[in-house]
């Protein structure tokens, strides 16, 4: 079983994004777009990210520490140290009925050649570092909701795209926002583009009442770069020297609890691109890890995810590992949660010492009898619910005793024999 314990915050220390286990619950600066003709600019950037554990009895652990991608309010030529970075990227705050702009600006280096639905490459990773915005689940044109439009590397022309939404009348809810080039999606998203949109409208007093957190959801199994790319190169090849015969040697395919979905560990999908692609990026594979990897099994020529080395596969929340939020006794309390694991399914067993009401689901509040503020202690869902990917869903949370209280996954199949028929 795979623990989403909510305990750890994240502090910026020069140019390095350092999580901590066992304090409190980081959330992503916010980005205030309700007003009309309000703009922003988030600069596509690498960013050193660790998630360290100060609690081992002989130092600190790195648990992972590595480069990734992230969305940032500055350019690196203002702000080389990566103090306006964040993993997630920062929550847009939006109002409906207002004209706003969001413009993406590509700073990361890679190749000039891009591949379109004749080439042979077309279903496969490839584009690695060409970048794209997608308001997921906002209603709003597709004409500028464009998961088409191509965002190229830095050092080339059309490095930058402006996103000018019109939004009309729109429900208040949770949404979110990610990269969405074909061949990338999964990479980039995976490797820290994405970041929760927040949509408001007059009126809404769920809202304006009561305190909230936005929790999105991650996962990386910890593959370090001894093992995928050895010596730190960009050069991933075990066997051949030829992209295409190219195996991937993680795949979690051994774990009945991740099934479903393509689920490549970051390594292999790193590994996956093109190797020209990799040589021209100025992203380069470059995990590291205090964890054991002593088992035995675990070399280059592994193929498949290991069930002895469960710990090496984690999830985070808000880019930290088990991170807590501090509630008052007795007061509801509202929790956004996206599910922008790719391509997986989570589902979630809530401690039944709190009471947990189902208030929205895709951004859209549950209105009407029997399931308005549907009490998640039912026979129908007995503390548990299930997001798909990309999935978005709020909670109301109200714990009448003081405690420590975890929110774990869990793979349990069991239901009420009544709800199945």
């Amino acid at each position: 079983m795979n623990f989403l314990v909510l305990i750890s915050v994240i502090s910026l220390s020069s140019s390095k994004i350092i999580h901590n286990i066992d304090e409190y619950l980081y959330e992503p600066p916010k980005i205030d777009l309700t007003q009309n003709g309000a703009a922003t600019i988030l600069y596509v950037r690498l960013c050193e990210s660790s998630s360290m554990n100060y609690s081992m009895p002989y130092g600190n652990q790195t648990i992972l520490n590595m480069t990734r991608y992230c969305y940032c309010q500055q350019s690196e030529a203002f702000d080389a140290k990566g103090e306006s970075c964040s993993i997630p990227g920062p929550t847009l705050v939006m109002h409906d009925k207002t004209i706003i702009n969001v413009t993406i600006v590509n700073e990361v280096n890679g190749s000039d050649i891009v591949y379109n639905g004749s080439s042979s490459k077309w279903n496969t990773y490839k584009d690695m570092d060409v970048t794209n915005l997608h308001v997921h689940g906002l209603h709003v044109s597709p004409k500028i909701d464009d998961v088409l439009v191509k965002i190229h590397p830095s050092q080339y022309p059309m490095n930058t795209h402006s996103y000018p939404y019109d939004i009309g009348y729109h429900y208040p809810g949770t949404f979110w926002y990610h990269a969405h080039h074909h061949g990338s999606t999964t990479w980039q998203v995976n490797m820290g583009l994405h970041g929760a949109i927040s949509m408001n409208q007059d009126g809404d007093l769920i809202s304006e009442k009561y305190e909230e957190n936005i929790l999105m959801f991650e996962w990386f199994y910890v593959i370090p770069s001894s093992i995928c790319n050895p010596g730190n190169s960009r050069y991933c090849k075990v066997t051949s020297t030829k992209d295409a015969s190219y195996s991937p040697r993680f795949q979690l395919t051994d774990n009945e609890e991740i099934k479903g979905g393509p689920n490549l560990a970051m390594c292999d999908v790193y590994c996956s691109f093109p190797q020209y692609e990799r040589n021209a990026s100025g992203y380069i594979y470059d995990v590291t890890t205090d964890l054991n990897m002593t088992n035995p099994s675990w070399n280059a020529n592994e193929t498949v995810y290991n069930t002895e080395d469960p710990d090496l596969l984690f999830y985070f929340v808000n880019g930290q590992l088990s991170p807590t939020i501090n509630m008052t006794k007795g007061v509801f309390r509202r929790l956004r949660m996206i599910n922008s694991l790719s391509n997986w399914y989570l589902q979630f067993q809530f401690p039944s010492e709190c009471g947990w009401y189902l208030i929205a689901t895709d951004g859209v509040y549950i209105k009407g009898e029997p399931y308005q503020n549907y009490d998640l202690s039912k026979p129908s869902h007995n503390n548990q619910y299930i997001m798909s990917p990309g999935g978005r869903a709020d909670f109301m949370v109200n714990c009448s005793e003081v405690g420590l209280y975890e929110i774990i996954s869990t793979n349990d199949n069991t239901q009420d024999p009544e709800m199945l028929s």
